[in-house]
C-alpha cells in the first residue's frame, strides 16, 4: 500500500511517532509492506510504542515490524553488541536475518565500520564463492543500525558445538 494511503486510512490509529517515521523514512517504492497491529488497532491508547532498555538495546515485541517492511518472527540471538531476529521482508517473502545494534555512540561507529567492511567484502565476492554470509542491506531504524542478511540454518558457534 502506498505510504499517503496507508496514513490516511490509519490516521486515527497511528501513534504520534508512527506518523513522524511514515512522513519521513526512506522506503522502497514508497509502500509500506508490513504495519504490524495497526490494522487492528481500536484507538492509539492500543498502540505499544518501542524503545530502548537501558543497554541500548531494541526492545522488540511480538510480530514487531522493522521499516513497515519487516515482520519479526523471533530472536535468534543476542551478543555484546547487537540482536538477531528471523524476519519476513514482506516486500519480496524472503526470509531474512536482521541484525539489530545496540543504539550507543561507540556502537554506531563500529556498526558504520562494520557496514564498510560488509560491502567491500560482498564488492569483492559477488558471485558468492568464498561462502561469505550475504548482506542484503544495511538500514538504520529508531536510531538502530540494522544489517540484512541472507537467513542461514545455524550460526557459527552453534555449528562448531555440534561438530
Amino acid at each position: 500500500m502506498k505510504r499517503s494511503a496507508f496514513v490516511a486510512f490509519y490516521s486515527q490509529v497511528l501513534t504520534e511517532q508512527e506518523k513522524s517515521e511514515l512522513a519521513t523514512l526512506k522506503l522502497g517504492n514508497d509502500s509500506v509492506y508490513y504495519a504490524a497491529d495497526v490494522p487492528t488497532r481500536r484507538s492509539t491508547a492500543a498502540a505499544v510504542t518501542n524503545s530502548d532498555d537501558e543497554d541500548g538495546y531494541y526492545v522488540l515485541q511480538p510480530k514487531d515490524q522493522i521499516l513497515y517492511r519487516f515482520e519479526v518472527l523471533k530472536v535468534l540471538g543476542k551478543g555484546s553488541f547487537a540482536q538477531v531476529v528471523a524476519a519476513i521482508d514482506h516486500m519480496n517473502g524472503a526470509r531474512v536475518a536482521v541484525k539489530i545494534n545496540r543504539n550507543t555512540e561507540i556502537d554506531h561507529k563500529f556498526a558504520e565500520q562494520e557496514g564498510r567492511l560488509l560491502r567491500f567484502l560482498m564488492a569483492e565476492d559477488p558471485n558468492d564463492e568464498h561462502n561469505i554470509v550475504r548482506m542484503i542491506e544495511h538500514l538504520r531504524f529508531r536510531n538502530h543500525q540494522c544489517f540484512v542478511f541472507e537467513l542461514l540454518n545455524t550460526d557459527l558457534f552453534e555449528h562448531f558445538k555440534e561438530n
